[in-house]
């Protein structure tokens, strides 16, 4: 059996998130830098998972 979840915009307030990016970075940025982020988590843990090496995003190293 395989069950799959997704933490996100399940767990985590999207929203909030959202809100706070735009009130530190200005909302004509938002946008682009939360597509980023998303991009770059889905990528790390893609890659990750290849070399049987997954973490949680919270704790991959940016090196």
């Amino acid at each position: 059996m395989l069950v799959v979840f997704d933490a996100y915009g399940t767990l985590w307030d999207i929203e909030r998130i959202s809100q706070a990016v735009k009130d530190e970075i200005g909302a004509g940025d938002a946008g682009r830098f939360l597509a980023l982020w998303r991009q770059k988590q889905l990528e790390y843990a893609f890659l990750e998972t290849l070399m049987d090496r997954f973490e949680p995003f919270s704790l991959v190293r940016f090196c």
